[in-house]
């Protein structure tokens, strides 16, 4: 109640009480509004189909490519010559590789929020890309916090996964031969998408063995 009433943001209590609206400005659209993607999609798809042949009970999560960027990565192939020997390439003679960027994101309405709990960063290497990069895709980044719901619970790893595996089905479908996994779990304090993790995370952080069994569990 001490409040100014020229205050742009207003808790619930005082929304209900007091009759505040947040200002159209400040509203932040839903996953829902977010464009949608043939890959988002299927992904979307397969994980309603996988929990619901499971009979697991959610509330829907929304699957979305939020980030789809080309880039061209470049090495450069100049090595350093010793005195008296000419260099195995001429200066400038980079390498480029083309890929593209995708960031894939899970959404769930968790007690009335909407939440985004998953996080993937892919790097996709097509035909036009020069050995040893070529129809390869990398998973670079891949993070996550424990907020998905679901009865019965325990089930965050059958959402994970199943986008994991779904994801590779789509790049074969498209055309890549080979994909590969990064696999290094992140140090204590250390966040790799999501800026910060719940305290009931922090004391539970796979180390790389078990990280590691969690991917070869999924790709068997």
């Amino acid at each position: 109640e001490d409040t100014s009433d020229d205050c742009l943001f207003f808790c619930d209590n005082c929304r209900l009480t007091r009759g505040k609206v947040l200002p159209d400005e400040l509203r932040v659209p839903g996953a829902a509004a977010l464009p949608t993607t043939d890959l988002g999609d299927e992904l979307q798809l397969a994980l309603k189909k996988e929990l619901a042949g499971l009979g697991v009970q959610a509330s829907p999560v929304l699957v979305r490519v939020v980030s789809n960027k080309r880039f061209v990565s470049k090495i450069d192939q100049t090595q350093t010559a010793l005195p008296g020997h000419p260099a195995s390439a001429p200066a400038g003679s980079d390498k480029e590789f083309p890929y593209r960027s995708k960031c894939i994101l899970a959404f769930q309405t968790i007690q009335g929020r909407e939440v985004y709990f998953f996080a993937m960063y892919v790097q996709e290497y097509g035909s036009d890309c020069p050995e040893p990069n070529t129809n390869r895709v990398y998973i670079s980044y891949l993070d996550s916090v424990r907020y998905f719901e679901s009865s019965p619970d325990g089930h965050r790893t059958t959402v994970y996964h199943s986008i994991l595996i779904n994801y590779l089905a789509y790049a074969k479908s498209h055309g890549y031969q080979h994909a590969h996994i990064w696999v290094a779990p992140p140090k204590q304090g250390d966040d790799y998408i999501f800026y910060a993790h719940p305290a009931s995370m922090l004391d539970k952080r796979m180390g790389l063995l078990k990280l590691r069994e969690w991917y070869e569990k999924m790709l068997e």
